[in-house]
């Protein structure tokens, strides 16, 4: 019985000792992280241009101006603002992005891991370059790993490929990353707007506390809701848009037509003008911005979602309560 129980106790202890060999980490595995874009941290705030692109474009060319990030690739002359809190976050992952483990180095695997050239047709890869005045880094992305915790990348120029600890953040189309809205106002300033076309209203600010006014409102005609006309004029404050060409472009010729609706914003040192272009046969509506002051604005024509076109295609009917009707709560 005892020399039972010493086997016994014998074999416990040899599967004790198994498990623990075998949970142990493997040394030859482990990879010491690196970053992966050296010097790239430090230099950071020197970045002078960024270039993002696929197989099927450029999604980003940029440039800094002065103490401005402007975007290049959406016409040959005109510039336009781009959006810096997306591109820091880019930067700030390429910069403090570590490689975690070494993959293939065989060509034939790029395409799996979505890091061929963008020379082949069949390209799934980002590239991203970017440049100092002394150093320029490129970087192909690729797809994210199974684990969904990095993503694959590859230096362009070599046929080691990675696994990279960070998944980024990238434009996939060109209007992505612009400054949005198309037209940033403080909804204060704007003293009144004058609707026509489709739509026929003004409203105005009226007295010391410069409250909404709708012209020629009946006496016997009330507001829908208290603040329908606040609102109103928020909406016209901040416009947002989908995709954006300069207004020479070719495929925007027809915009010379007489526009589908007008808008006239007043403001105390300036008066714009709003111009909402429809192309026959389609929904398509495309925004226009005219001013007294000359803005960058002006160079470009906005192309409009059906729910941001809704908000300026407001009639006078919906701003007035229907007789018989109790006045809503604020929505």
């Amino acid at each position: 019985m005892k020399r039972l129980l010493t086997l016994l106790v014998l074999l416990v202890i040899v599967v004790g000792i198994n498990m623990m060999i075998a949970s142990a980490p493997d040394e030859s595995s482990v990879i010491e992280e690196k970053p992966l874009l050296g010097q790239l941290l430090e230099n950071a705030e020197q970045l002078t241009s960024i270039r993002i692109e696929t197989v099927n474009g450029i999604a980003l060319e940029a440039s800094l101006k002065g103490q401005q990030w402007q975007a290049e690739h959406l016409d040959e002359q005109d510039d336009f603002p781009v959006d810096e809190a997306a591109l820091r976050e880019l930067v700030s992952e390429l910069a403090s992005a570590k490689v975690v483990e070494d993959k293939s180095s065989n060509p034939d695997n790029f395409a799996r891991l979505g890091l061929a050239a963008l020379s082949s047709p069949e390209s799934a890869a980002t590239k991203v370059t970017l440049q100092t005045p002394g150093k320029q880094w490129s970087l192909l992305l690729g797809t994210v790993s199974a684990q969904g915790t990095g993503q694959f990348v590859r230096l362009p120029s070599e046929n080691q490929t990675y696994l990279s600890d960070t998944r980024f953040s990238l434009p996939t189309a060109q209007s992505d990353w612009l400054v949005n809205p198309a037209l940033s106002l403080d909804s204060l300033d704007i003293l009144s707007i004058n609707a026509q076309g489709p739509v026929n209203w003004r409203i105005k600010r009226e007295g010391d506390a410069q409250e909404w006014m709708l012209e020629n409102l009946q006496d016997n005609q009330k507001l829908a809701f208290q603040d329908v006309l606040a609102d109103l004029g928020q909406e016209f404050a901040q416009i947002n848009f989908e995709n954006v060409l300069n207004r020479n472009a070719t495929q925007l010729a027809w915009l010379t037509d007489s526009p589908f609706a007008r808008f006239t914003l007043e403001l105390a040192d300036n008066v714009i003008m709003l111009n909402l272009y429809r192309q026959e046969g389609t929904e398509s509506a495309w925004l226009t911005i005219d001013s007294q002051n000359p803005i960058w604005q002006s160079k470009w024509a906005y192309q409009l979602s059906q729910f941001e076109q809704n908000k300026l295609l407001v009639t006078r009917d919906s701003l007035i309560q229907s007789p018989g009707e109790d006045a809503p709560a604020n929505p």
